[in-house]
């Protein structure tokens, strides 16, 4: 069995539901173990000044990393395709840690991906 934490984003005038889609998405491929529920973030790395909705997952899964990372980037661009907002990230999915190695530095020092981190310490009465 293989670890994963994974940053969800989007910017889109409908964030909420396109993060929480990916997380279904997600849900089919990996089992779910910690949920960080959805956040606002400030925009970091990029020229928009639109607020993002994140959410950081930590999942199980059998999936080899290549496989999960081809099976989120594939859902990451179909939805990219069909749903266009000009300057905005309909939706974004990081492997960000995959079995304790970070793979994305940048986005493990993030302050988008630290509040996602402490707000999966938190107790919750999230399902």
């Amino acid at each position: 069995m293989n670890t994963a934490t994974i940053c969800l984003g989007s910017n889109a005038s409908d964030a909420p539901a396109h993060v929480a889609r990916a997380v279904g998405f997600i849900s089919t491929i990996a089992r779910n173990r910690n949920d960080s529920g959805a956040y606002p973030s400030d925009p970091e790395q990029t020229a928009t000044t639109a607020i993002y909705t994140n959410r950081i997952l930590e999942i199980d899964t059998d999936l080899h990393y290549d496989d999960l990372h081809r099976l989120c980037k594939e859902y990451e661009s179909g939805i990219r395709a069909a749903i266009v907002e000009e300057a905005r990230v309909t939706i974004d999915i990081d492997i960000v840690v995959f079995n304790g190695a970070i793979l994305r530095p940048l986005d493990h020092a993030s302050a988008y991906f630290n509040k996602g981190l402490a707000l999966l310490c938190l107790p919750s009465s999230r399902t």
